[in-house]
């Protein structure tokens, strides 16, 4: 694994956009992200360069869910 190095001029912004339909929860079974609602088809914006390793709903309790 190889991580790249973090941008210092890079601000912080949503993915995008729609409502957050669930918040981060760091309790026992809590949901470990934040579901945020959208459209098909919809843009995700990624937080740096990379490869969509994967995108579906096939991993269990994650829902529609993509990694990069």
């Amino acid at each position: 694994n190889v991580v790249a190095p973090i941008a210092s001029n890079v601000a912080w912004q949503w993915p995008t956009s729609g409502n957050i339909i669930q918040g981060f929860s760091s309790t026992d079974g809590g949901n470990k992200g934040i579901d945020i609602s959208g459209s098909r088809g919809q843009a995700v914006k990624a937080a740096a360069a990379g490869r969509v390793v994967y995108a579906g709903n096939a991993l269990r309790g994650y829902g529609n869910y993509h990694q990069t």
